[in-house]
């Protein structure tokens, strides 16, 4: 298998979606599934490009890092391993999690991503 299939991806959107957006999206879907095609796609969602700045502060994206490259169960591993308090670790790696960036699979924290694509919509 390549390297490049074996990237995971999330895509990050940025902007708020009206129902007629939200309408399209699931009927596409829909008849994709219908088709037959594989549709399984990982999303995450902001309202506006502050509060997706708000979570993937540098230091947030430190912990991203270095969980990717060291899953664990103990948030002191993180901490010590970037070199901050367990404190600011611990609430990072829970935002983290609550925003769907890391994930906890049988008690281990990990960071399933290699790759986070980022979709903004600007509306004026």
């Amino acid at each position: 298998m390549s390297k490049a299939a074996k990237t995971q991806r999330v895509t990050v959107r940025v902007g708020r979606r009206s129902l007629d957006q939200i309408g399209a999206d699931f009927i596409g879907k829909w008849k994709a599934l219908e088709a037959g095609e594989d549709i399984r796609e990982t999303t995450i969602r902001f309202d506006s490009l502050e509060a997706l700045a708000k979570v993937l502060t540098p230091k947030r994206q430190a912990v991203l890092k270095y969980v990717k490259k060291h899953p664990t169960k103990n948030v002191t591993v993180i901490a010590k391993g970037i070199k901050r308090s367990y404190k600011n670790v611990h609430e990072d790696v829970n935002l983290l999690l609550d925003a769907g960036f890391l994930v906890r699979k049988k008690d281990v924290i990990q960071a399933p991503y290699s790759v986070i694509n980022t979709e903004v919509q600007i509306r004026i």
